[in-house]
């Protein structure tokens, strides 16, 4: 039974899920299965690009369950009550996801219910791994520095900065994660043969590179989505950050306290792109600076010739949907 507000939601999960679908035109939870287990499985709305070919994020859909409407992803470690995940796929604040829950699918009120949307507890103390797991990888070995600077054109400094290295037995080449307090919760590894990239589950997915932009006191740096984009910009002396995606709740509430007040978005030129610049300037404060490089379509930071790039002009993001300037460049 979920219960919000003393209001009890009458429908099913499934109706629920089925009306975000459509109001977001199947941007969000494009694959819902029916699972026979008192179950829903869904594609993940909380990483990546939430268009996963394969749904990892179950919801509890069984109405005699306290726990109805819980959500949990296998990929990512997210989880939460029903209205976080309304909150998230249909841009609202807790209030108004509870409001639009109530509004639309509960017809009958409890008096002295439970509170019971707030069931998961969480340990919001941080986990981190043991710094001595990043000896196990072979920063000097000549594979990754062919791939890290020839194909990739990283600089060997910022490599050895950001403790970038090479799993011999996978053949990939990792990434450090750190917390915006710098404390090592994951390692992120990419094929050197292929596209195939692997971040292991992280409860809440944090900023990639925003503790050195802390420790360094930036007020400015360009916002990209992936970590190699971030490392290509610092390539080139420019401070920069990546949301492994298009950003989450609790990346942009990292950020809101993040102390920077400067962001130029740098995400791939694609739909997934566009539909997170637009989400990024929804969530962020709006007392921040918020501008824009608009990228070609199908490229990212690190596909683009550099001195291409360079000539790509910085555009005023609130003007976006009403006129557009541009501001020149000043690095």
């Amino acid at each position: 039974m979920i219960v919000i507000n003393n209001m009890k939601i009458s429908v099913d999960v499934r109706q629920i899920l089925d009306r975000i679908r459509e109001l977001t035109n199947g941007e969000y939870l494009s694959d819902i299965k029916d699972n026979k287990n008192g179950s829903i499985m869904i594609t993940c709305p909380f990483h990546g690009e939430h268009n996963e070919r394969h749904p990892s994020c179950g919801i509890i859909s069984d109405k005699n369950s306290e726990k109805e409407g819980v959500y949990h992803c296998f990929t990512c470690g997210e989880k939460g009550p029903l209205w976080k995940l309304v909150s998230t796929c249909l841009n609202m604040n807790r209030g108004q996801a509870e409001d639009w829950l109530t509004d639309n699918f509960a017809d009958v009120f409890i008096e002295n219910a439970p509170y019971i949307s707030e069931i998961i507890k969480e340990d919001s103390s941080p986990k981190y791994l043991d710094e001595n797991i990043l000896n196990r990888f072979e920063y000097d070995n000549d594979r990754a520095l062919w791939y890290l600077t020839k194909k990739r054109g990283l600089k060997k400094e910022v490599i050895d900065y950001f403790k970038i290295g090479y799993n011999k037995e996978k053949d990939t080449i990792t990434f450090p994660v750190r917390d915006e307090r710098g404390g090592l919760v994951g390692i992120g590894e990419r094929s050197v043969t292929g596209k195939i990239y692997n971040l292991p589950a992280i409860k809440d997915k944090p900023v990639y590179l925003l503790d050195t932009a802390i420790k360094m006191s930036y007020t400015h740096v360009y916002v990209c989505e992936s970590q190699i984009n971030a490392l290509d910009l610092y390539s080139n002396g420019i401070p920069a950050i990546a949301l492994f995606g298009t950003g989450s709740k609790h990346q942009y509430e990292v950020l809101k306290r993040s102390g920077i007040r400067h962001y130029t978005l740098c995400f791939d030129g694609d739909k997934a792109g566009r539909s997170g610049r637009k989400r990024f300037y929804n969530e962020m404060n709006k007392d921040c600076i918020i501008d824009y490089i608009e990228l070609p379509e199908g490229e990212d930071v690190n596909s683009m010739r550099k001195e291409d790039f360079f000539k790509l002009n910085i555009l005023p993001l609130d003007n976006l949907y009403d006129k557009m300037y541009t501001i020149q460049r000043n690095i």
